[in-house]
């Protein structure tokens, strides 16, 4: 009787357990996967920033070295996301704001898609606004090999 009884008391502990073991693992899974998102999302921004059709354009210091870099998103992009570029934080903000400033030059984000290893990022990037505005349109493709962000097509209109 006491056997038997112990045996229903573990039966039922491992019922109970159940359900709590699985949103944990649901849980677990949500977090991690955030992560890699925004680490991966930033990779993505850090790749756009960096090709040379657009970096060509950049105002540069006296060591070489970008003054500053500004994005408007049109798209939804992740609240918080630290990007940087040649050491120097990348400035989020508005088409107002980018008028207010006077910013010479900017990006304006106009896709975003990361699903997997897959990216898919169409942006314009904005320079000489304050003398004669130029906009390079770019869309790319990028996937992920080996734990790196490589862009595997690209496609660019205007100058």
């Amino acid at each position: 009787m006491k056997k038997e009884m112990n045996r229903k008391l573990k039966i039922s502990k491992t019922k109970n357990m159940k359900p709590y073991l699985l949103i944990f693992a649901m849980l677990l899974g949500a977090v991690c996967s955030w992560g890699q998102t925004a680490t991966d999302e930033a990779a993505v921004l850090q790749k756009c920033l960096g090709m040379p059709q657009v970096a060509q354009y950049y105002q540069r210091d006296v060591v070489g070295i970008p003054v500053s870099l500004y994005a408007v998103a049109s798209v939804q992009l992740p609240a918080g996301l630290d990007i940087s570029f040649s050491g120097r934080k990348v400035t989020f903000g508005t088409q107002a704001q980018m008028d207010a400033i006077k910013a010479d030059a900017y990006f304006i984000f106009t896709a975003f898609e990361l699903a997997g290893d897959n990216a898919s990022v169409s942006f314009n990037y904005c320079h000489h606004c304050n003398s004669g505005k130029q906009v390079i349109q770019i869309s790319i493709k990028l996937q992920k090999s080996g734990g790196l962000w490589n862009i595997t097509e690209t496609n660019e209109t205007g100058r």
